[in-house]
């Protein structure tokens, strides 16, 4: 390749990139077949033993519980998740691609996918634990002579679950906090059963779990899947194939003869659903025909971890929240405990979330007592007088009944839990879970500015202009302003302005995608954002626009809230791998990997698919992934006029993967433009992985 050429194209492309400065986030994990989703295996017979409260490892072995492992690999999702909820703060030395954006694995090497991770960054760890799945044989081999233990922990049903995370407890000497919980996943799950029994058996669900679908073979859970157990305690009827294993194929005959009421899938599946509604036999269901589909996120639906017990209270909420909420209450409305949030504003007297009961599910408020009733401005209420403000979080459970309840009764209810009164009170919903709440502040001289900030982006983030309108529950960026002045109508309505210019910026600096078009936009919110601005007391202030000193304040503490909101709920750094900002565009590995075609025999496909995320860890291809999605986003915007040398530099990474010289390309089109440079360096990413694969160089 001529080296002007390619400088100039690398320029470009570095150009765009530091402009744009767009990152990602991980929103969706595809679902097309079962292989697309790395913890669809992670379930299965326990390898490792734990005999009179001892853990054997593979080899027989008794693991030390005395010292915390200080080198440590998780190969296993649903683990480094437990990791992560049982102690927070450890840091894994190495993980799969599908767990990197956890904050145990902020300091790990990625050592690729799930089913066939690198062993050569394996052995160059040398860790003292290994936590694998049945399924990582090479794995096994690798630690066989070594004084490495391999420990399998894997789960398919509550137990199994409840004893992998007494396991990790004991390991990482936490064991109060995974008895915690353990305690609240059995008393969720007995929850969701006493509730699902009131349920009638003629009224009872028959309910399927869709694993995959490809038009002509339907994959479902095996009877002994824990995915089965998860319909079973949600009070749904699950198939029984008679089959086991995690995924096994079901016949139209026998699709039709059980009759499916309800069916689920996980992720973007899109396709799936609509492939059932337009074929014959496939279409002719209950579920199909009354169009009883729903899409959940896969990390609670696949893995059998500290999410199980909420997703089946979830699941059961889905399937009878008529039932559920037109019924009397188990449980009395109400608070039980609470944690104070430190504001240093004078007209506030208290500030903190609020933990109980609300219509028998789990409600997490913010409560903002005021010294004396103020203006408070909401776009989802508008003006009123209060003298108490907040941000309720809106339990899973709800988000299905959200059309059959009016604000005015839902306020009175979150009112009545936290002791407030409705007419003096002004609060904002949320699927965004409040522990996730980010509170940050801004000074100058005299002037102080808080924003309190949650935000959820996984469902419903959408570009406006853009987006065709869709009401959706979940998700949600939510903000309050507190100002140490007074403000004047305008000045809270502009800043107002303000905030969404920030909120905008912020999420546009980390290329949150829309959860609508992907691949063509990046997101301005998620359509159902809301705003709080008191006006306050104290120096009066009549203007927040940009240009002045409230208004840089609002804007700095809110953009930075934002960030920091974003994060913790939805687990996106600042800087994420290229691996996950291509799935948050739903272009997933195995989807690439189709391209291949009959170049590569279905035995090697998984083969195929390692070698890719494999050489996505690589530095310069990363880097070259980056550069192509920045540049797909400015050519799509008309930034760009010229991409035509960008097939030169494809080529070459190409050539860098398999390691020899590559004529022309296998070619992708996987985004809408087959012209766009992210289909060009995809390409490039595919030809180079099916020619090591298919020669075994």
């Amino acid at each position: 390749m001529n080296r002007k050429i390619f400088n100039k194209i690398l320029i470009t492309a570095i150009a765009v990139f530091l402009t744009l400065n767009f990152q990602s986030v991980n929103i969706f994990i595809s679902s097309v077949s079962a292989a697309e989703c790395e913890c669809n295996n992670e379930s299965g017979s326990t390898a490792s033993e734990y005999k009179n409260n001892i853990l054997y490892d593979i080899y027989g072995k008794p693991v030390n519980f005395k010292r915390i492992p200080a080198v440590a690999i998780s190969l296993v999702p649903a683990v480094t998740e437990i990791i992560e909820a049982v102690k927070p703060e450890y840091r894994l030395r190495g993980v799969t691609v599908y767990d990197s954006n956890m904050y145990v694995a902020e300091k790990a090497e990625i050592l690729g996918g799930f089913r066939i991770p690198d062993t050569d960054k394996l052995k160059s760890l040398k860790p003292d634990v290994v936590i694998a799945a049945s399924i990582h044989k090479n794995v096994h081999e690798l630690y066989k002579d070594s004084g490495t233990h391999v420990i399998i922990l894997e789960a398919n049903n509550p137990e199994s679950i409840y004893k992998n995370i007494e396991i990790i407890g004991r390991l990482l000497h936490k064991e109060n906090n995974a008895e915690k919980i353990i305690s609240e996943m059995k008393a969720k799950i007995a929850g969701t059963q006493k509730k699902a029994s009131a349920v009638p058996q003629s009224k009872r669900l028959r309910v399927i779990r869709l694993m995959g679908f490809d038009g002509k073979k339907l994959l479902v859970p095996g009877d002994d899947s824990f995915q089965i157990e998860t319909v079973r305690l949600a009070g749904g009827i699950p198939i029984k194939t008679g089959r086991k294993g995690q995924s096994v194929q079901l016949s139209l005959e026998e699709w039709k003869k059980f009759d499916p009421q309800f069916v689920y899938s996980c992720g973007d599946s899109a396709k799936m659903w609509s492939d059932l509604s337009s074929l014959k036999g496939w279409k002719d269901v209950s579920a199909v025909k009354n169009r009883q589909h729903r899409s959940f996120n896969c990390n609670h639906t696949c893995r059998p971890s500290v999410n199980y017990a909420a997703f089946a209270e979830y699941l059961s909420a889905c399937l009878y929240g008529d039932i559920y909420f037109s019924g009397a209450p188990l449980k009395k409305d109400g608070s039980t405990r609470k944690k104070q949030i430190k504001l240093d504003i004078p007209y506030v007297s208290n500030a903190s979330v609020k933990y109980g009961t609300v219509d028998d599910f789990e409600h997490k408020t913010l409560v903002i007592k005021l010294k004396k009733k103020f203006d408070v401005l909401s776009t989802l209420t508008g003006l009123k007088q209060a003298d108490t403000i907040g941000n309720h979080f809106l339990s899973p459970p709800r988000w299905n009944d959200g059309h059959n309840i009016t604000l005015e009764s839902l306020e009175k209810k979150i009112c009545n839990a936290v002791n407030a009164e409705p007419d003096s009170s002004s609060f904002l919903m949320t699927g965004a879970d409040l522990d996730n709440l980010a509170v940050v502040s801004r000074e100058y001289k005299d002037f102080k500015v808080y924003a309190l900030v949650t935000a959820g982006v996984m469902g419903n983030a959408q570009r406006q202009s853009r987006d065709e309108g869709q009401y959706y529950p979940h998700g949600t960026v939510n903000m309050i302003i507190l100002s140490n002045t007074g403000l004047s109508g305008g000045a809270m309505a502009r800043a107002i302005v303000t905030a969404t210019e920030a909120k905008t910026a912020a999420l546009q600096d980390m290329d949150i995608r829309s959860s609508y078009t992907p691949l063509d936009n990046q997101a301005t919110g998620t359509g159902t954002d809301n705003i709080i601005v008191v006006s306050g007391e104290g120096m009066f202030v009549d203007s927040t626009g940009g240009h002045t000193k409230m208004g840089e304040l609002i804007g700095k503490a809110v953009y930075t809230a934002v960030i920091e909101a974003v994060g913790m709920q939805n687990k996106v750094k600042p800087s994420r791998s290229v691996f996950d900002r291509l799935r948050e565009r739903k272009i997933t590995i195995q989807k690439l990997a189709a391209y291949a075609g009959e170049k590569i025999p279905a035995n090697k496909r998984n083969e195929l698919t390692a070698c890719m995320e494999i050489a996505i860890q690589d530095k310069e291809i990363a880097g070259f992934l980056e550069a192509a999605l920045a540049m797909s986003d400015a050519w799509k915007k008309n930034q760009i006029r010229n991409v035509s040398c960008f097939n030169e530099w494809s080529l070459s990474i190409a050539e860098k993967i398999y390691g020899k010289k590559i004529i022309r390309l296998i070619r992708v089109n996987i985004d809408n433009d087959k012209n766009s440079p992210l289909n060009t360096a995809l390409s490039g990413l595919l030809t180079g992985a099916v020619y090591r694969v298919k020669t075994g160089y």
